[in-house]
């Protein structure tokens, strides 16, 4: 009877190695999927001089979507990133040389899942009391991680998103 007992304890300990491993598997096939896209996104907004709005349907967002069909990206973005799409003072690299950073407004596609965000650099030349310089941007592009692991969704409920960012260069823009 001791040694079903034993027999017993040893399934439930490979069942939950299995499940840890799985998961973490899972996570991390879901993880390089959106720093695949977030890469992807960069190379194109790059390419295409910033014109990528992913509410505007172009030529930029069409090459976005069809790249995430292809390697199977979609998760919806969550209610949070209104927030990251309006905040950018202290994420620009402008303060350190002397010009301003300012933000130009929303910036997601919540059914696909990507955000794109534009911050404005204007140097801060005065010549003659006029403000002299070129408008250049960067843009901030965030990704999502979906977790949706049934048993680590009932322990952690909360914790069902995790964001991949990253920037372009620095981008001359008109204006």
């Amino acid at each position: 009877m001791s040694d079903a007992i034993g027999g017993t304890v040893n399934v439930m300990l490979v069942a939950i190695f299995m499940v840890i491993v799985s998961g973490y598997m899972a996570f991390n096939v879901s993880y390089v999927k959106a720093f695949k896209v977030k890469n992807r996104i960069i190379d194109l907004v790059e390419q295409y001089e910033g014109n990528c709005n992913p509410t505007v349907k172009n030529k930029c967002t069409q090459k976005i979507e069809e790249y995430m069909t292809e390697i199977g990206y979609n998760t919806p973005v969550g209610a949070n990133t209104g927030k990251w799409c309006s905040e950018s003072a202290g994420l620009s690299t402008a303060a350190a040389t002397g010009s301003a950073a300012t933000s130009a407004g929303g910036c997601c596609d919540r059914n696909r899942g990507y955000c794109i965000g534009e911050v404005r650099v204007q140097n801060k030349k005065v010549s003659g009391g006029k403000l002299v310089g070129d408008t250049k941007s960067y843009y901030r592009v965030l990704t999502q991680v979906n977790i949706d692991i049934p048993i680590v969704n009932k322990i952690m409920p909360n914790m069902k998103v995790f964001q991949v960012t990253g920037e372009t260069k620095v981008i001359k823009t008109a204006g």
